[in-house]
Formats: structure tokens, sequence, C-alpha cells
């Protein structure tokens, strides 16, 4: 009963101080918030004040799809990706660069130098914040080591694998957090 009572005093007492964080960090950066989005959301979500911890998971998405995108990178490196044409710019750079290239994004791209391209439409929107990339790039690479394909060919096949792995981990994840808001409210 006494340990019952310390932890739910404690759970209280976290709260308060998760709603202060996210207040204060409203305040402190308050002309320069888009890049404290999902720090806020997540002291929001821990204080659980929900409308304010979606708000703010909705500006932090919102943010990292505009500051951080794929074609944006692929610009950077010289290859300009046309509305509604990833597939050509993610093989023009396979084959510039000679690798495997994966363009994140709605419908994943996966290219080879040799013109062989693969589309994933596994995934969605809560793949595009900030680290997901970098998980995705540990993946390929971990699954590339441990499967040691032979030739372009298997090596296309096993970043597939490792894409799509990506994306239906994105999806259970969604699922999992929506029936937690949902038990919520």
């Amino acid at each position: 009963m006494r340990d019952t009572a310390y932890n739910m005093q404690l759970k209280a007492r976290l709260k308060v101080l998760h709603k202060l964080a996210g207040e204060s960090i409203e305040s402190l950066y308050k002309g320069d918030l888009d890049k404290h989005y999902s720090n806020i959301a997540y002291h929001y979500e821990k204080a659980e004040t929900w409308d304010k911890a979606a708000e703010y998971y909705k500006k932090a998405g919102d943010y990292y799809r505009k500051n951080y995108n794929n074609e944006g990178e692929a610009a950077k490196l010289g290859f300009p990706v046309k509305k509604g044409d990833r597939r050509s710019a993610a093989h023009a750079l396979a084959k510039h660069l000679h690798v495997i290239v994966v363009l994140k994004g709605h419908n994943t791209v996966i290219a080879s130098p040799d013109g062989n391209v693969i589309i994933d439409k596994s995934g969605g929107s809560e793949l595009a914040t900030a680290g997901t990339g970098d998980i995705l790039a540990g993946l390929i690479g971990s699954m590339l080591a441990s499967w040691a394909p032979s030739n372009l060919k298997e090596c296309l096949q096993v970043v597939a694998k490792a894409v799509g792995a990506h994306g239906l981990a994105g999806n259970m994840h969604q699922r999992i957090k929506h029936r937690l808001l949902q038990r919520t409210f």
C-alpha cells in the first residue's frame, strides 16, 4: 500500500514537472520554437496534456518533412527531383555514384546502378521524423553484413527487405500509439 501511494505521488509530480518543462521551452524559445517542437511534444505527452502533445508532434513532423527531406538532399548532390519523378532521380544518382540509392518518402524508391528500381509502399508519415533514416541505415547495414549477398541483384533485394521491415515497424508503431491515445481519451 505504501509503495503504491509513493509511486502514485511520484507519477503525479513527474507530470507536473513535464508540463513545466514544456511551458518553459515554449517561453525560452518563443521566437525560435520550430527546432524544439519534438522536445515540447515529448514533455506534454509525459504530462498527459494530450492536446498540446498532439499539436507539437504535428508541428515537429511538418518541420522535419520540410527541412530534412530526401529530395532536398538529392538536389544538394546535383540530382534535383522533379515533382512526381522520384524514380528517375534515384536511378540517376545510383548510376552516377555506382551505389544502391534509397530515396525515403511516400513510396520509397530503391534504385541500383544497373537500372533496377523497387518501390516500397510500406511505411507512412510516422517515418518522416529525424532519426528514422539513421535507423534505416543501420538496419540496411546489419542486414547486408549478416546476409552477405554475393551480387548486385541480391544486394538490392536485401536493401528492399530492410526498407520493407522499416516501413512495417513504423506502421506497427503508429497503430500501437493510436490505440494508446484512444484509451486515454
